[in-house]
Parts: C-alpha cells; structure tokens; sequence
C-alpha cells in the first residue's frame, strides 16, 4: 500500500479500478457521522485537506498523474503502468 499526498485521485478512472482504498470501517458514509471515530467524518475514500471535505477527488490532474506513475493498472491496454 501506498499514499500519495497531492490534489486529489480521479476515482472513475479505469487504470486505478480495484487499487483504490477504501475505508470500511466509515460505512457507505454520508450521514455525517465518524463511525471509524478518526476525527474525520465519512472519509470513507479519504480526507481532502485543502477543502475539508470528505472527498478527495482531483481537482487539477495532478494527484492523478503523481498516482498513476506509482500504481496505475499494469498490462491493461490503458494510460500507463506503475
């Protein structure tokens, strides 16, 4: 497992399907609630700082590109591999 501290991930694309972490223990998440009682609120997909929102979805490609160069899918026939 891997972190990648940048602007964010692009969830919907196919070369990070299946090598994305979830948090379980925060539940489908949405209520409001901390059930994994970490401080944060369903960040069931992480924590984005720079909004203070539960969604860290890539605003600006970067944190994608960044994770893509370390994880990407390999020997799928798209983008890159990592």
């Amino acid at each position: 497992m891997i972190a990648i501290i940048d602007t964010g991930i692009d969830f919907a694309h196919p070369d990070f399907n299946g090598r994305i972490w979830i948090n379980l223990d925060e539940g489908e998440g949405g209520d409001g609630l901390d059930l994994d009682s970490n401080g944060y609120a369903d960040d069931r997909y992480g924590y984005d700082f720079a909004y203070d929102d539960p969604m860290p979805q890539d605003d600006h490609q970067h944190g994608s590109h960044v994770a893509g160069i370390a994880a990407a899918t390999g020997n799928n026939g798209i983008g890159i591999a990592g």
